[in-house]
């Protein structure tokens, strides 16, 4: 397969959460898998999600598709084929009008998103273009269900070296997590460590300042701060690192 992939790809480093190894993951990932993957030049998908006014976004949008298209047309036009978009798309980022154009080409597009259970309430209006979800969360299974969209439960994309897979030739048992904390995986591993799971959790944000901790454990998932969250990312649109 030939696969046009969209993953937060620059032209320039911003200055936005960390974001660049999703690239690598899907490169080295789709290499290894023996097909070709191909990024539309000269367009930063990743400038997309800085913080942009309404009509600097709207700006960005236009140029970012319109040179997308463009480029489409050109490489099907000369005989290459693209036999799928592959994409990593926040709500701002999405044009579903030339997501559209692209199906009419006879390109399916399959978009992946990572925070759903994190930012939205429900699946954002300018997700419903796309033919297919890539969704690793389980919890975000039924917000699609119910948006009548077809999903791809699957994993995070990840890619790790050869070299670095095989495993240890001794092993102690430990049970460990590596990742940065936020109030979500608190809130998991406050339940597994209260069922007993002998769990060690290392990674940015997991031991506090003891004067903050009355702040954080407010920070549970009501409803009403996934539509806080839901509307910050709208006005200040920023991607999240899952780790």
């Amino acid at each position: 397969m030939r696969i046009l992939l969209s993953c937060l790809q620059e032209l320039r480093r911003h200055s936005i959460p960390a974001y660049g190894f999703w690239a690598n993951y899907f490169r080295k990932g789709i290499t290894e898998a023996g097909h070709e993957w191909v990024e539309v030049p000269n367009v930063d998908w990743a400038e997309g999600c800085t913080p942009k006014s309404r009509e600097e976004l709207q700006g960005w949008r236009d140029a970012a598709w319109t040179n997308a298209l463009e480029w489409i047309r050109g490489e099907l036009d000369s005989g290459r084929k693209i036999d799928l978009f592959l994409s990593y798309f926040f709500p701002q980022q999405t044009d579903p009008g030339a997501i559209v154009e692209i199906q009419k080409r006879g390109i399916p597009c399959v978009n992946f998103f990572c925070d759903n259970v994190r930012e939205f309430t429900r699946v954002p209006r300018e997700f419903h273009s796309f033919n297919l979800h890539w969704v690793p969360e389980f919890e975000a299974l039924s917000l699609y269900e119910q948006a009548g969209l077809k999903t791809c439960f699957a994993p995070m994309p990840c890619w790790v070296p050869k070299e670095t897979r095989s495993p240890a030739t001794t092993e102690n048992g430990q049970v460990t997590f590596i990742g940065s904390s936020d109030h979500l995986r608190r809130a998991l591993f406050a339940k597994a460590l209260s069922l007993g799971a002998p769990i060690k959790i290392v990674g940015a944000g997991w031991i506090e300042d003891p004067s903050a901790k009355t702040e954080t454990s407010k920070k549970d998932r009501s409803i009403a701060s996934v539509v806080r969250n839901q509307a910050k990312i709208m006005r200040n649109p920023l991607p999240i690192a899952i780790m």
